[in-house]
């Protein structure tokens, strides 16, 4: 991909204007926008003192240039340093997640989900260390960790609808090796279910 292509990509260039750019190696922009993860990418001898094409899309940086207009910019108008990363911690917030449209209901739910994310990882972490604690705490025999194993692929409408029972019984005895190596690293039945179109693929 060229290097205008990839600034230009998504439409989603910021133009920055501001005395405190100084593309010293000490500027304290340009060295935050390193750190997440920028990189810069040269469309010559860039002249612009105080100015910075920014794609968030792209992760591409770069110079300005007096009277060159370098890609299209988000409301055509330049912005300030503290104004870009208003914008761009908008944005980061939902990095990862896939692309919606929602109602405002989902999106009062969304953002109430981002708001606690940490701590209902941590809280599911937990329930899932406990569960496997249990499970395991009852010394139960390989048979019936594959026993478990079927019934918690059973459990999951896909595979109830896509495969037998006994077709089930027969894809775990075929990756034995593998449950095998789950059952020794205590990882509870649920959890290889969950990614077990991972260990058949």
């Amino acid at each position: 991909m060229s290097n205008e292509r990839r600034l230009k990509e998504g439409t989603s260039a910021f133009y920055i204007y501001d005395e405190k750019i100084t593309f010293s190696s000490e500027d304290p922009f340009i060295k935050w926008l390193r750190e997440e993860g920028f990189e810069y990418e040269s469309f010559g001898h860039g002249n612009g003192p105080h100015a910075l094409y920014v794609n968030i899309n792209s992760k591409v940086y770069t110079r300005g240039m007096a009277g060159v207009g370098l890609a299209p910019v988000v409301g055509n108008h330049a912005i300030h340093i503290d104004e870009f990363k208003q914008i761009y911690f908008i944005f980061k917030k939902y990095e990862g997640l896939a692309m919606g449209y929602y109602s405002w209901e989902q999106q009062r739910k969304l953002d109430e989900y981002l708001k606690n994310k940490d701590a209902i990882e941590a809280e599911n972490k937990r329930k899932r260390e406990e569960r496997d604690a249990a499970y395991f705490g009852a010394d139960p025999s390989f048979e019936e960790y594959c026993k478990d194993l079927k019934t918690a692929l059973l459990d999951d409408s896909w595979y109830k609808e896509h495969y037998t029972e006994e077709e089930i019984e027969s894809e775990i005895e075929y990756f034995e090796k593998d449950v095998k190596h789950c059952f020794e690293r205590e990882e509870h039945p649920n959890s290889v279910a969950a990614k077990w179109w991972i260990i058949t693929f």
